[in-house]
């Protein structure tokens, strides 16, 4: 759901800056602490998101982009819906009950979010079959 084929499990952002609210570097960024200091963080907390991150909308073409420079990661929006998507299917969230009409989707398929809670096991295959490229990105 973020568009890409970035391994996000073994790729680390080790060049790029970023401090957590005491001011203090954080070691080993993997995107889960990167987008949690840079945009959840910052938002919480009443401040800006730092210069060197943003949320790329699509291109025109529907494509998705990643930008990734000197200390600068720029990541497509979809990565807000893959947040969201993880929370949905997480197993822990299984006992969750909701009554709406919305949904989360993967290359056609549509997930109604009342239906999904904690339904990771299930969701697993299917994103798989949609993500079968995963490179690891080194020296960032």
């Amino acid at each position: 759901m973020t568009g890409s084929g970035i391994n996000f499990s073994e790729t680390k952002w080790n060049r790029l800056a970023l401090k957590n609210n005491y001011d203090k570097d954080i070691p080993n960024k993997d995107m889960a602490s990167v987008v949690y200091h840079a945009f959840r963080c910052s938002q919480t907390h009443g401040k800006e998101i730092p210069h060197n991150y943003k949320l790329l909308p699509r291109n025109e073409d529907g494509t998705l982009h990643y930008h990734i420079a000197n200390d600068q990661l720029n990541m497509p929006e979809t990565v807000i819906w893959g947040l969201i998507s993880i929370c949905v299917f997480c197993e822990t969230n299984k006992d969750i009950q909701t009554n709406s009409v919305h949904h989360l989707s993967l290359a056609g398929n549509v997930f109604k979010i009342s239906d999904w809670w904690g339904l990771e096991n299930s969701f697993k295959p299917i994103a798989k079959k949609h993500n079968q490229t995963r490179v690891t990105l080194e020296g960032f």
